[in-house]
């Protein structure tokens, strides 16, 4: 069984059929949200952006608008972004250790050309 609700982690459960009732809690999620820029300073456009957490070959990619702001759900831990475009180095930010409900927004990804 799985629940989900915006801002937090999804919840899985497994359930032998009949069971008279079934509680499933849910974690808040961790955030990051940011800009990828250009060297000055300007947002660029189709990014792609991901958050690279303990298992590297497990990102959690992130939602980006056409100005290069990103947003993106995680649960706690150790996370670092990683972004490219392209014509552009791609780029790993610093680390980042989110507690559970943390939100970290302003977080500037700086691409430099290939």
């Amino acid at each position: 069984m799985r629940a989900s609700k915006p801002g937090f982690q999804e919840g899985r459960l497994e359930v032998d059929l009949p069971s008279p009732e079934v509680t499933i809690l849910l974690e808040r999620s961790a955030g990051i949200a940011g800009t990828v820029r250009s060297p000055g300073g300007e947002a660029l456009r189709r990014v792609e952006v991901e958050a690279v957490g303990s298992d590297p070959s497990d990102p959690v990619k992130a939602s980006v608008a056409d100005d290069g702001r990103f947003e993106i759900e995680l649960r706690a831990g150790t996370w670092s972004i990683r972004a490219g475009a392209a014509g552009y180095a791609p780029t790993l930010s610093e680390e980042m250790d989110l507690r559970q409900g943390e939100r970290r927004e302003g977080i500037y990804i700086d691409l430099v050309p290939e």
